[in-house]
C-alpha cells in the first residue's frame, strides 16, 4: 500500500513537468547530459536565497505601487515565498527527470511574474 501510494505521489508530481517539457520555445543551447545539473543548482540556490525575497518583494511593490503597497505587500510576499519554494522543489526534485528532453528550462516563477533567481531585480 505504501509503495502505490509513493507511485502515485510520484506520478502526480511528474505531470506538470511532462507537460511543461511538450510545450518547447527552444531556449537552451545546454548538453541534455547538464541540464539535469543545472536544474538542481537553480533549485538548490533558490532555496538557499528564499529569506532575500521579502527585502526584494517589498521593493517589487513599493515600485510598482507607490501608495497601496503597505496593502499589497503580506500577500504578495505569501504568494512569492510559496511559489519560489514550489518552483526549488520541483527545480531540484522532479524537473530533473525530464529535462534532457525539453529545450524549455524556464523555472515555475517565470509565469508569475518573478525573476529566476531571488537577487535578480527587474
Amino acid at each position: 500500500m505504501k509503495k502505490s501510494c509513493l507511485i502515485f505521489l510520484i506520478i502526480i508530481f511528474l505531470l506538470p513537468s511532462i507537460v511543461f517539457a511538450l510545450d518547447e520555445d527552444g531556449r537552451t543551447t545546454q548538453s541534455p547530459l547538464t541540464r539535469p545539473w543545472m536544474l538542481m543548482g537553480r533549485g538548490v540556490v533558490n532555496i538557499v536565497g528564499l529569506p532575500m525575497e521579502i527585502p526584494l518583494t517589498l521593493a517589487r511593490e513599493g515600485d510598482k505601487h507607490s501608495w497601496l503597497w503597505p496593502v499589497s505587500f503580506p500577500p504578495r510576499l505569501v504568494t512569492n515565498i510559496i511559489t519560489r519554494s514550489a518552483s526549488a522543489v520541483n527545480d531540484f526534485f522532479f524537473f530533473p527527470w525530464v529535462a534532457s528532453f525539453t529545450d524549455d528550462l524556464s523555472p515555475w516563477t517565470e509565469p508569475m511574474g518573478l525573476p529566476e533567481y531571488p537577487w535578480q531585480f527587474e
